[in-house]
């Protein structure tokens, strides 16, 4: 998967994953839901190494990506 920041055009789409990791090791995650809207959930994140480990709060099931490439404008991981 490759995220890019929020102000990097790109074409339309009905519903895209997106994230923001916080300085103080939080993270905000916005999906596409039921009918496309979005929904938001939020937890602490993570640097293991080359993985990226996102814990999530509430009844959502954290995960890890590993961290393929980084750059100025773009952030690219496995699943």
């Amino acid at each position: 998967m490759v995220f890019r920041p929020a102000t990097h055009r790109l074409p339309p789409s009905r519903g895209r994953t997106s994230f923001e990791l916080r300085g103080d090791g939080t993270y905000v995650e916005r999906s596409p839901g039921p009918a496309d809207a979005p929904e938001e959930s939020s937890g602490s994140w993570s640097l293991d190494g080359n993985l990226l480990v996102l814990g999530a709060e509430g009844a959502s099931a954290g995960r890890a990506w590993e961290v393929k490439a980084v750059d100025g404008d773009r952030l690219v991981v496995k699943r």
